[in-house]
Protein backbone atom coordinates (compact mmCIF):
# COMPACT_ATOMS: atom_id res chain seq x y z
CA UNK A 1 0.00 0.00 0.00
CA UNK A 2 2.85 2.33 0.87
CA UNK A 3 4.57 1.50 -2.41
CA UNK A 4 1.34 2.16 -4.34
CA UNK A 5 0.85 5.50 -2.64
CA UNK A 6 4.43 6.49 -3.37
CA UNK A 7 4.03 5.57 -7.06
CA UNK A 8 0.79 7.51 -7.24
CA UNK A 9 2.44 10.60 -5.80
CA UNK A 10 5.19 10.37 -8.39
CA UNK A 11 2.63 10.05 -11.20
CA UNK A 12 0.59 12.89 -9.74
CA UNK A 13 3.65 15.14 -9.53
CA UNK A 14 4.58 14.23 -13.09
CA UNK A 15 1.09 15.11 -14.33
CA UNK A 16 1.19 18.45 -12.51
CA UNK A 17 4.63 19.18 -13.95
CA UNK A 18 3.36 18.33 -17.43
CA UNK A 19 0.36 20.65 -17.01
CA UNK A 20 2.54 23.52 -15.80
CA UNK A 21 4.99 22.82 -18.60
CA UNK A 22 2.24 22.95 -21.18
CA UNK A 23 0.86 26.18 -19.68
CA UNK A 24 4.34 27.72 -19.76
CA UNK A 25 4.81 26.54 -23.33
CA UNK A 26 1.47 28.08 -24.36
CA UNK A 27 2.39 31.36 -22.62
CA UNK A 28 5.73 31.45 -24.41
CA UNK A 29 3.99 30.76 -27.70
CA UNK A 30 1.49 33.54 -27.05
CA UNK A 31 4.33 35.90 -26.10
CA UNK A 32 6.24 34.84 -29.19
CA UNK A 33 3.18 35.43 -31.34
CA UNK A 34 2.56 38.81 -29.70
CA UNK A 35 6.16 39.86 -30.34
CA UNK A 36 5.97 38.72 -33.95
CA UNK A 37 2.63 40.49 -34.40
CA UNK A 38 3.96 43.71 -32.83
CA UNK A 39 7.09 43.56 -34.97
CA UNK A 40 4.99 43.00 -38.09
CA UNK A 41 2.74 45.95 -37.24
CA UNK A 42 5.78 48.14 -36.53
CA UNK A 43 7.44 47.20 -39.82
CA UNK A 44 4.16 47.84 -41.65
CA UNK A 45 3.89 51.25 -40.00
CA UNK A 46 7.49 52.09 -40.93
CA UNK A 47 6.87 51.02 -44.52
CA UNK A 48 3.56 52.91 -44.69
CA UNK A 49 5.11 56.05 -43.20
CA UNK A 50 7.96 55.79 -45.70
CA UNK A 51 5.48 55.64 -48.60
CA UNK A 52 3.53 58.62 -47.24
CA UNK A 53 6.66 60.69 -46.57
CA UNK A 54 7.97 60.02 -50.08
CA UNK A 55 4.57 61.09 -51.39
CA UNK A 56 4.56 64.42 -49.55
CA UNK A 57 8.22 65.18 -50.31
CA UNK A 58 9.20 66.97 -53.55
CA UNK A 59 9.59 64.53 -56.44
CA UNK A 60 13.26 65.45 -56.76
CA UNK A 61 14.38 64.89 -53.18
CA UNK A 62 17.84 66.44 -53.46
CA UNK A 63 19.84 68.58 -55.86
CA UNK A 64 23.21 70.29 -56.24
CA UNK A 65 23.82 74.04 -56.19
CA UNK A 66 26.26 73.67 -59.07
CA UNK A 67 24.84 75.44 -62.13
CA UNK A 68 21.86 76.89 -60.25
CA UNK A 69 20.56 80.47 -60.22
CA UNK A 70 20.30 81.75 -56.65
CA UNK A 71 19.05 84.98 -55.09
CA UNK A 72 19.97 85.85 -51.49
CA UNK A 73 18.40 88.67 -49.48
CA UNK A 74 20.35 90.17 -46.60
CA UNK A 75 23.48 89.12 -48.47
CA UNK A 76 25.87 91.89 -47.50
CA UNK A 77 26.85 90.57 -44.04
CA UNK A 78 26.51 87.76 -41.53
CA UNK A 79 24.88 84.49 -42.50
CA UNK A 80 23.66 85.85 -45.85
CA UNK A 81 27.16 86.75 -46.99
CA UNK A 82 28.67 83.46 -45.79
CA UNK A 83 25.96 81.54 -47.65
CA UNK A 84 26.77 83.59 -50.77
CA UNK A 85 30.42 82.55 -50.47
CA UNK A 86 29.44 78.89 -50.30
CA UNK A 87 27.11 79.30 -53.27
CA UNK A 88 29.97 80.64 -55.38
CA UNK A 89 32.36 77.91 -54.22
CA UNK A 90 29.66 75.31 -55.01
CA UNK A 91 29.52 76.47 -58.62
CA UNK A 92 26.24 78.38 -58.74
CA UNK A 93 25.75 79.90 -62.20
CA UNK A 94 24.21 83.12 -60.83
CA UNK A 95 24.44 84.53 -57.30
CA UNK A 96 22.31 87.65 -56.81
CA UNK A 97 23.08 89.69 -53.69
CA UNK A 98 20.16 91.74 -52.37
CA UNK A 99 20.60 94.31 -49.59
CA UNK A 100 20.15 98.03 -48.94
CA UNK A 101 23.74 99.28 -48.75
CA UNK A 102 25.10 99.60 -52.31
CA UNK A 103 28.66 100.32 -51.16
CA UNK A 104 28.75 97.19 -49.01
CA UNK A 105 27.19 95.17 -51.84
CA UNK A 106 30.00 96.24 -54.16
CA UNK A 107 32.59 95.17 -51.58
CA UNK A 108 30.90 91.77 -51.22
CA UNK A 109 30.73 91.35 -54.98
CA UNK A 110 34.48 91.99 -55.32
CA UNK A 111 35.22 89.35 -52.68
CA UNK A 112 32.94 86.81 -54.36
CA UNK A 113 34.39 87.54 -57.80
CA UNK A 114 37.79 86.43 -56.49
CA UNK A 115 36.28 83.15 -55.24
CA UNK A 116 34.68 82.01 -58.51
CA UNK A 117 35.42 78.43 -59.54
CA UNK A 118 34.25 78.99 -63.11
CA UNK A 119 34.78 82.01 -65.35
CA UNK A 120 31.15 81.77 -66.49
CA UNK A 121 29.78 82.36 -63.00
CA UNK A 122 28.00 85.69 -62.55
CA UNK A 123 27.68 87.78 -59.39
CA UNK A 124 24.92 90.40 -59.50
CA UNK A 125 23.96 93.08 -56.97
CA UNK A 126 20.56 94.59 -56.28
CA UNK A 127 20.28 97.49 -53.82
CA UNK A 128 16.80 97.18 -52.39
CA UNK A 129 14.94 97.82 -49.13
CA UNK A 130 12.44 94.99 -48.74
CA UNK A 131 10.24 97.22 -46.58
CA UNK A 132 9.72 99.62 -49.51
CA UNK A 133 6.64 99.71 -51.75
CA UNK A 134 5.78 96.03 -52.48
CA UNK A 135 5.00 96.84 -56.12
CA UNK A 136 8.48 98.29 -56.57
CA UNK A 137 10.15 95.35 -54.81
CA UNK A 138 8.27 92.79 -56.89
CA UNK A 139 9.13 94.64 -60.10
CA UNK A 140 12.86 94.75 -59.31
CA UNK A 141 12.98 91.08 -58.30
CA UNK A 142 11.01 90.15 -61.42
CA UNK A 143 13.43 92.10 -63.61
CA UNK A 144 16.49 90.36 -62.16
CA UNK A 145 14.85 86.92 -62.53
CA UNK A 146 14.01 87.72 -66.15
CA UNK A 147 17.63 88.74 -66.71
CA UNK A 148 18.74 85.33 -65.42
CA UNK A 149 15.99 83.61 -67.42
CA UNK A 150 14.57 82.05 -64.26
CA UNK A 151 15.57 81.32 -60.67
CA UNK A 152 16.25 78.01 -58.93
CA UNK A 153 16.81 78.94 -55.28
CA UNK A 154 15.55 81.87 -53.20
CA UNK A 155 17.15 82.39 -49.79
CA UNK A 156 15.20 84.87 -47.64
CA UNK A 157 17.90 85.81 -45.15
CA UNK A 158 17.12 89.48 -44.55
CA UNK A 159 15.99 90.30 -41.04
CA UNK A 160 16.90 91.99 -37.79
CA UNK A 161 15.94 92.15 -34.13
CA UNK A 162 15.12 94.93 -31.69
CA UNK A 163 14.89 93.31 -28.26
CA UNK A 164 13.03 94.82 -25.33
CA UNK A 165 10.19 94.20 -22.88
CA UNK A 166 6.78 94.53 -24.49
CA UNK A 167 5.67 97.68 -22.66
CA UNK A 168 8.99 99.43 -23.30
CA UNK A 169 9.08 98.91 -27.07
CA UNK A 170 7.77 101.58 -29.39
CA UNK A 171 4.89 100.38 -31.52
CA UNK A 172 6.96 101.21 -34.60
CA UNK A 173 9.32 98.36 -33.68
CA UNK A 174 6.51 95.85 -34.21
CA UNK A 175 5.68 97.32 -37.62
CA UNK A 176 9.25 97.63 -38.90
CA UNK A 177 10.33 94.15 -37.80
CA UNK A 178 7.20 92.56 -39.22
CA UNK A 179 7.67 94.43 -42.50
CA UNK A 180 11.28 93.33 -42.91
CA UNK A 181 11.31 89.88 -41.30
CA UNK A 182 7.94 88.65 -42.56
CA UNK A 183 6.37 90.88 -45.22
CA UNK A 184 9.72 91.34 -46.97
CA UNK A 185 10.02 87.57 -47.40
CA UNK A 186 6.41 87.36 -48.59
CA UNK A 187 6.93 90.01 -51.28
CA UNK A 188 10.18 88.56 -52.65
CA UNK A 189 8.75 85.03 -52.64
CA UNK A 190 5.63 86.14 -54.49
CA UNK A 191 7.86 87.64 -57.18
CA UNK A 192 9.86 84.43 -57.80
CA UNK A 193 7.09 81.80 -57.57
CA UNK A 194 5.82 82.33 -61.16
CA UNK A 195 9.32 81.67 -62.53
CA UNK A 196 9.70 78.50 -60.45
CA UNK A 197 6.26 77.25 -61.47
CA UNK A 198 7.09 77.78 -65.12
CA UNK A 199 10.28 75.70 -64.88
CA UNK A 200 8.64 73.15 -62.53
CA UNK A 201 11.49 73.38 -60.05
CA UNK A 202 12.68 75.60 -57.24
CA UNK A 203 13.65 75.80 -53.59
CA UNK A 204 12.46 78.60 -51.31
CA UNK A 205 14.29 79.12 -48.03
CA UNK A 206 12.96 81.15 -45.10
CA UNK A 207 15.05 82.18 -42.12
CA UNK A 208 13.09 81.92 -38.90
CA UNK A 209 14.93 81.63 -35.57
CA UNK A 210 15.09 79.62 -32.37
CA UNK A 211 12.98 82.56 -31.13
CA UNK A 212 10.47 81.40 -33.76
CA UNK A 213 10.19 78.08 -31.91
CA UNK A 214 10.24 79.26 -28.30
CA UNK A 215 8.90 82.54 -27.00
CA UNK A 216 11.85 84.12 -25.20
CA UNK A 217 11.63 86.97 -22.69
CA UNK A 218 12.48 90.27 -24.37
CA UNK A 219 11.59 89.28 -27.95
CA UNK A 220 7.91 90.27 -28.02
CA UNK A 221 8.31 92.07 -31.36
CA UNK A 222 10.91 89.79 -32.95
CA UNK A 223 9.48 86.35 -32.11
CA UNK A 224 6.03 86.89 -33.72
CA UNK A 225 7.64 87.95 -37.01
CA UNK A 226 9.63 84.70 -37.00
CA UNK A 227 6.70 82.52 -35.90
CA UNK A 228 4.73 83.94 -38.84
CA UNK A 229 7.29 82.53 -41.27
CA UNK A 230 6.58 79.03 -39.94
CA UNK A 231 2.92 79.30 -40.92
CA UNK A 232 3.78 80.75 -44.32
CA UNK A 233 6.33 78.01 -45.01
CA UNK A 234 3.90 75.19 -44.15
CA UNK A 235 1.18 76.64 -46.40
CA UNK A 236 3.57 77.21 -49.31
CA UNK A 237 4.94 73.68 -48.93
CA UNK A 238 1.50 72.24 -49.69
CA UNK A 239 0.67 74.79 -52.41
CA UNK A 240 3.94 74.53 -54.33
CA UNK A 241 4.84 70.85 -53.92
CA UNK A 242 2.81 69.82 -57.03
CA UNK A 243 5.03 72.13 -59.11
CA UNK A 244 8.30 70.57 -57.95
CA UNK A 245 9.02 73.51 -55.64
CA UNK A 246 10.41 72.76 -52.18
CA UNK A 247 10.37 74.91 -49.05
CA UNK A 248 12.92 75.05 -46.24
CA UNK A 249 12.63 76.76 -42.87
CA UNK A 250 15.86 77.56 -41.03
CA UNK A 251 16.02 78.00 -37.25
CA UNK A 252 19.46 79.49 -36.58
CA UNK A 253 20.58 79.88 -32.94
CA UNK A 254 22.39 82.94 -31.61
CA UNK A 255 24.95 83.65 -34.33
CA UNK A 256 27.96 85.93 -34.07
CA UNK A 257 27.08 88.50 -36.74
CA UNK A 258 27.08 92.32 -36.88
CA UNK A 259 23.31 92.22 -36.36
CA UNK A 260 23.67 90.04 -33.26
CA UNK A 261 26.33 92.34 -31.80
CA UNK A 262 24.05 95.32 -32.38
CA UNK A 263 21.14 93.44 -30.81
CA UNK A 264 23.16 92.80 -27.63
CA UNK A 265 23.55 96.55 -27.06
CA UNK A 266 19.85 96.93 -26.21
CA UNK A 267 19.06 93.42 -24.97
CA UNK A 268 17.32 93.38 -21.55
CA UNK A 269 19.32 91.99 -18.64
CA UNK A 270 17.00 89.01 -18.23
CA UNK A 271 17.24 88.14 -21.91
CA UNK A 272 21.03 88.18 -21.65
CA UNK A 273 20.91 85.91 -18.58
CA UNK A 274 18.57 83.44 -20.28
CA UNK A 275 20.75 83.14 -23.38
CA UNK A 276 24.05 83.92 -21.66
CA UNK A 277 25.08 80.30 -21.13
CA UNK A 278 24.73 79.46 -24.81
CA UNK A 279 27.79 79.89 -27.02
CA UNK A 280 26.96 81.83 -30.18
CA UNK A 281 27.55 80.00 -33.46
CA UNK A 282 29.76 81.44 -36.17
CA UNK A 283 27.94 82.53 -39.33
CA UNK A 284 30.22 80.22 -41.33
CA UNK A 285 29.13 77.15 -39.34
CA UNK A 286 25.46 78.10 -39.65
CA UNK A 287 25.78 78.65 -43.40
CA UNK A 288 27.39 75.23 -43.79
CA UNK A 289 24.42 73.54 -42.06
CA UNK A 290 21.97 75.59 -44.13
CA UNK A 291 23.63 74.66 -47.42
CA UNK A 292 23.45 70.95 -46.58
CA UNK A 293 19.79 71.28 -45.62
CA UNK A 294 18.93 73.17 -48.80
CA UNK A 295 20.52 70.58 -51.08
CA UNK A 296 18.66 67.80 -49.21
CA UNK A 297 15.47 69.89 -49.50
CA UNK A 298 14.80 69.52 -45.77
CA UNK A 299 11.80 71.41 -44.44
CA UNK A 300 13.03 72.13 -40.90
CA UNK A 301 16.73 72.97 -40.71
CA UNK A 302 18.21 73.23 -37.22
CA UNK A 303 21.81 73.70 -36.12
CA UNK A 304 23.62 71.07 -34.09
CA UNK A 305 22.14 68.68 -31.52
CA UNK A 306 20.16 71.46 -29.83
CA UNK A 307 18.59 72.35 -33.16
CA UNK A 308 17.75 68.70 -33.86
CA UNK A 309 16.06 68.22 -30.48
CA UNK A 310 14.22 71.54 -30.69
CA UNK A 311 12.94 70.64 -34.16
CA UNK A 312 11.73 67.29 -32.80
CA UNK A 313 9.99 69.05 -29.91
CA UNK A 314 8.27 71.67 -32.08
CA UNK A 315 7.68 69.68 -35.30
CA UNK A 316 3.89 69.60 -34.89
CA UNK A 317 2.30 68.98 -38.30
CA UNK A 318 5.41 70.02 -40.24
CA UNK A 319 6.27 67.68 -43.15
CA UNK A 320 9.13 65.34 -42.15
CA UNK A 321 12.21 65.27 -44.34
CA UNK A 322 12.81 61.53 -44.01
CA UNK A 323 11.37 58.38 -42.45
CA UNK A 324 14.21 58.29 -39.93
CA UNK A 325 13.53 61.90 -38.89
CA UNK A 326 9.82 61.13 -38.46
CA UNK A 327 10.38 58.15 -36.18
CA UNK A 328 13.07 59.94 -34.18
CA UNK A 329 10.54 62.71 -33.56
CA UNK A 330 7.91 60.19 -32.46
CA UNK A 331 10.32 58.52 -30.02
CA UNK A 332 11.92 61.66 -28.61
CA UNK A 333 8.83 63.86 -28.27
CA UNK A 334 7.58 62.68 -24.81
CA UNK A 335 11.07 62.84 -23.28
CA UNK A 336 11.78 66.27 -24.77
CA UNK A 337 8.42 67.55 -23.51
CA UNK A 338 9.44 66.66 -19.96
CA UNK A 339 12.93 68.13 -20.42
CA UNK A 340 11.68 71.47 -21.74
CA UNK A 341 9.39 71.76 -18.72
CA UNK A 342 12.46 71.88 -16.46
CA UNK A 343 14.15 74.36 -18.80
CA UNK A 344 11.08 76.61 -18.73
CA UNK A 345 10.98 76.34 -14.95
CA UNK A 346 14.58 77.56 -14.70
CA UNK A 347 13.71 80.50 -16.99
CA UNK A 348 10.64 81.44 -14.96
CA UNK A 349 12.57 81.21 -11.69
CA UNK A 350 15.18 83.55 -13.15
CA UNK A 351 12.48 85.98 -14.26
CA UNK A 352 10.60 85.80 -10.95
CA UNK A 353 13.73 86.46 -8.90
CA UNK A 354 14.62 89.48 -11.02
CA UNK A 355 11.09 90.90 -10.83
CA UNK A 356 10.96 90.32 -7.06
CA UNK A 357 14.21 92.27 -6.67
CA UNK A 358 12.73 95.14 -8.70
CA UNK A 359 9.58 95.13 -6.55
CA UNK A 360 11.70 95.48 -3.40
CA UNK A 361 13.41 98.53 -4.87
CA UNK A 362 10.03 100.06 -5.71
Amino acid sequence: MVQLTSSWLIVHAFIIAMVFGLLLWFQLQILHFALLFSLTVLLDLIYLSSVIINNIRPTQQCFRINGKKVLVTGANSGIGFDISKKLVLSGAEYVVLVARNQHRLNECKNILESMKVDVNQKILCLSLDLADDPVLVIQKITDICSLMNGIDVLINCAGYSIPGEFENLKIEAFYTMNNTNYIGSVVVTQAVVPFMKKQQFGQIVFFSSVAGQIGVYGFSAYSPSKYALRGLAEVLYSELKPFGIGVSLVFPPDTDTPGFQNENKSKPKLTQEISGNVQAWSSEDVSKVVMQGIEKRKFMIGCGSDGFFLNALTCGAAPPSSTLEFWMQCILMPFLRVYILFVQNSFFNLISNEIDDKKKVL
